[in-house]
């Protein structure tokens, strides 16, 4: 049986790493927190059936990361619907909404510009969380160009929403 102190010792380890690891899926910053605490409350509600042998910090990604996707699924709805609301009422909607619905728009009709197989490895990668190391050993290529290959297409897909957003400002 799991007891507290067990749970504070690895809060105490941990919390950092699944911080760390929320933030590199791209969740925002202001999520992180509350996606962490419920993950250790899965925990801590699991822990009489979870095996003595099972990796917690494996497990609290695992929950960790379903639970941001979860978020992320549901923030994408609302933010069409912001956008909805911006093109339908432009003039009542906070200006700083109106910028976020506006920037995530034009996210979308880049990420829409791109060649399927362009868009196909940015899924696997930031959708789906594959590593690297994994997207390349199963496309047979090197990790560094994998690497490359992705921060060549975060570039381009700045340099395509500052154009888009630029122009909608003029």
């Amino acid at each position: 049986m799991r007891d507290g102190a067990w749970f504070e010792t690895l809060v105490n380890e941990t919390a950092g790493i699944l911080r760390a690891y929320l933030a590199g899926m791209g969740v925002e910053t202001v999520q992180i927190d509350d996606l962490v605490q419920e993950s250790y409350l899965a925990l801590w509600q699991q822990r009489q059936t979870l095996a003595e042998t099972l990796q917690p910090l494996a497990w609290l990604k695992t929950v960790a990361k379903r639970r941001a996707i979860d978020h992320l699924r549901a923030t994408s709805v609302r933010r069409r619907h912001l956008a909805e609301l911006v093109a339908e009422e432009a003039d009542v909607i906070d200006p700083g909404i109106a910028a976020d619905a506006l920037a995530l728009e034009a996210l979308e009709r880049c990420l829409a510009g791109l060649p399927t197989p362009a868009r196909e490895l940015l899924q696997r990668r930031y959708r789906d969380d594959d590593s690297a190391e994994t997207i390349a050993t199963g496309s047979g290529s090197d990790v560094s160009t994998v690497r490359r290959r992705l921060a060549e297409l975060r570039a381009a897909l700045l340099q395509c929403v500052e154009r888009r957003l630029s122009a909608v400002a003029t």
